[in-house]
């Protein structure tokens, strides 16, 4: 077994209201690539914790993986870290970072003092990296070709008193059942293009059991859509209905509504295989909304969507992307959207433009300008000279916004608490 100190460090998320709800994925996934070979990593996820800065500078290795909010997190990490690095000379800790920044913004992150930035899966790169086999720089990890040959995440070594959405909730793990999204939202960036890849029924149900050995009985699928493949999702339901879990997952709005999910009866299913809550990227509350993100959607059907997640008795959870300029014609719109679906939860998110997404990539043709010198804070500004990002909006913006909000704290009062 290697004496090698291997810390995968999962930084805080600002966008997140709750941090450590849910363990890192990628990092488990990564973990038992790794066991396979003689190596125990260990799984630092930050949180709201104080960052062991002492403990990060002795380790021989730090894997890190960043969505885009959660870069800026990063670097305040490893700030001191390279720091200490410059003033001592060591060459250690080696530094790495991956995820869906490191994918798009490829070799530019060098500069901020990684040793890798691994773009891609990184299944393929990771054991040849911590074994030195691997030149420091850009790495690019092929897509895995079969889903169902990696090994099962490494569960076991989290405890399950850390993840759960506060004391008064039961513990969540994760798991993904696919990779890749066939959509094409003009605020996001897929990492695979449009392309999905699955893993099997039976794959997807030895994930549920080696989470319920370690005595937890929740899980969310983190799938972009679990939905996409109704025959899929029926066989999956077949196969862990009974093990007594309890799960959320994301559906689409067109998948919902398709003749196919009706004669399949895949809402049925779900909830008898323990689906306890759909959430559905809703985001726009009228037409123009949904044509403005691209969303390939009719507002009749998103409406329709909610209803039949509540008519199968499930809870529907909508998300909602306000549109910066938009003000208080998009807030009054969402409000009557609101009223006459009833769905359990919204969850309300200014419109960020991910690096790699159509609206990152052409803002002109959106009426918005992007400073990509800072990526990482994703500024943008309107033509008319109005700028800010998710937390700096304009005047009217912030008021559409606050009289929005107002409604639904009045709204939520009327609401069930989140089941998981």
């Amino acid at each position: 077994m290697s004496s090698k100190e291997i810390l995968f460090v999962h930084p805080s998320s600002p966008m997140l209201e709750i941090q450590k709800m849910v363990p890192p994925l990628g990092s488990l996934q990564l973990t038992a690539v790794l066991r396979q070979v003689g190596f125990e990593p260990e799984i630092l996820d930050i949180g709201d914790d104080p960052v062991p800065t002492e403990r990060l500078i002795k380790a021989d290795h730090l894997l890190f993986s960043s969505t885009t909010p959660q870069y800026s997190e990063a670097l305040k990490i490893i700030k001191p870290i390279l720091e200490e690095k410059r003033k001592s000379g060591r060459e250690n800790p080696i530094m790495a970072i991956g995820g869906p920044h490191a994918t798009y913004m490829k070799e530019k992150l060098l500069k901020d003092g990684w040793n890798y930035v691994c773009s891609g899966d990184g299944e393929e790169i990771i054991v040849s990296l911590i074994e030195g086999k691997t030149n420091e720089g850009l790495v690019i990890g092929k897509r895995v070709k079969d889903l169902n040959e990696l090994p099962i995440p490494s569960y076991d070594i989290l405890d399950p008193n850390t993840y759960k959405r506060s004391a008064d909730y039961k513990s969540t793990f994760p798991i993904m059942t696919s990779r890749g999204c066939p959509n094409n939202c003009a605020f996001c960036y897929k990492m695979d293009g449009r392309i999905v890849r699955f893993h099997s029924p039976d794959y997807v149900k030895s994930l549920a059991v080696a989470i319920k050995n370690c005595g937890v009985e929740q899980v969310v699928i983190y799938d972009d859509t679990f939905t996409l493949n109704q025959d899929r999702v029926v066989e999956i339901c077949e196969k862990i209905k009974r093990l007594g879990i309890t799960w959320r997952c994301n559906g689409s709005v067109n998948t919902l509504v398709s003749n196919k999910t009706k004669k399949v009866e895949m809402l049925t299913k779900m909830k008898d295989a323990g689906c306890a809550l759909i959430a559905v990227g809703v985001d726009g509350p009228d037409q123009e909304s949904l044509d403005f993100l691209e969303k390939g959607t009719k507002i009749d059907d998103c409406k329709k969507s909610i209803f039949e997640i509540k008519n199968s008795g499930i809870l529907a959870k909508a998300y909602l992307v306000y549109i910066p300029g938009m003000g208080f014609k998009y807030t009054q719109n969402a409000k009557e959207f609101i009223k006459e679906t009833e769905p359990d939860f919204i969850q309300l998110s200014v419109l960020m433009p991910i690096p790699g997404s159509n609206i990152y990539e052409h803002p002109d043709k959106y009426n918005i300008f992007i400073d990509k010198s800072k990526p990482d804070e994703l500024y943008y500004q309107t033509k008319s000279g109005e700028f800010g990002d998710a937390g700096l909006l304009n005047e009217e913006d912030k008021n559409a916004l606050d009289d929005l909000n107002c409604f639904l704290d009045k709204w939520k009062q009327t609401k069930p608490q989140m089941p998981i």
